[in-house]
């Protein structure tokens, strides 16, 4: 399993512009992409102009399929009008690979 979390900040002015494209795209990630087994955005409590997604995927290839759908790229040019610089985009792995159990249940 992999997990991307995405950090993005407004430009001054554009904050509920950029929350009202997140949501848009949030929207259409849940509705398309099966293989998404989260698609989640947070906004910053000490920031509120910083937004984070928080991704989950159950492979590499949902993570390429994300990437090249209409609804993605849209938004990411979309972005680039409404950011404060590029995304700060981390990809995570599972710590556990694919171990059923959780860090809990060990």
């Amino acid at each position: 399993m992999k997990a991307i979390v995405a950090k993005l900040k407004a430009k001054a002015g554009k904050e509920e512009e950029l929350k009202n494209e997140v949501l848009k795209l949030t929207r259409e990630v849940n509705d398309k992409e099966d293989d998404c087994l989260m698609y989640e955005p947070f906004v910053s409590e000490d920031d509120p102009t910083t937004i984070f997604i928080v991704e989950k995927y159950k492979n590499e290839e949902a993570i390429e399929y994300h990437r090249k759908t209409s609804h993605y790229i849209s938004a990411k040019e979309k972005f680039e009008e409404l950011l404060d610089g590029p995304p700060e985009v981390n990809v995570l792995d599972e710590l556990f690979g694919d171990s059923k159990k959780g860090l809990f249940e060990m």
